[in-house]
């Protein structure tokens, strides 16, 4: 089960699983502001409700932090690109995107925010090993590092508990 992780600032840091997130309920640094009614933690002496949302008491004021030290995901450049391939305008699944590297990797270019991009099978195909120039092709948008964490794309299948705190 996901976790919904606010700052001390209650700005949204991320989402995690509650395994991660017990020791630092354990540890006080974080407070549990609600949890899921059906669900609890086992251990030898007690069942403990299972954390939904939490929220840092100390240490984590703003979600810029977070952001630049983060190595975005394959699942990230989805949500940025709204799961669309950048070179043709195709709408892809989760499963069937590729990520490219905007200048190829084999050609120094970094897995970084502001080189990777959404792309289908038949454009990453295409450009394979080249630049845009070389492959004559073009960017719908420019890759960018977010300056937050995209709440919109976490609003399918999200837990009722986290509603309050989002939206």
């Amino acid at each position: 089960m996901d976790v919904l992780v606010l700052s001390e600032a209650w700005q949204p840091l991320g989402r995690h699983t509650w395994k991660g997130v017990i020791p630092d309920v354990i540890g006080g640094r974080v407070e549990v502001l609600a949890t899921y009614a059906d669900r609890s933690i086992k251990t030898p002496s007690e069942n403990i409700p299972m954390p939904s949302v939490v929220r840092f008491t100390t240490g984590y004021g703003f979600c810029q932090h977070v952001i630049s030290s983060t190595r975005p995901t394959r699942g990230d450049i989805w949500r940025r690109d709204n799961g669309e391939c950048q070179y043709c305008g195709t709408s892809l699944s989760r499963k069937a995107f590729t990520v490219d590297h905007v200048h190829p990797e084999s050609k120094g270019g970094p897995w970084s925010w502001t080189n990777l991009t959404t792309a289908c099978a038949p454009c990453d195909n295409y450009k394979d090993n080249k630049s845009l120039t070389e492959a004559g092709m073009h960017l719908f948008t420019d890759p960018v590092k977010p300056d937050h964490i995209g709440i919109s794309s976490w609003r399918r299948g999200m837990p009722t508990q986290w509603k309050r705190f989002l939206l």
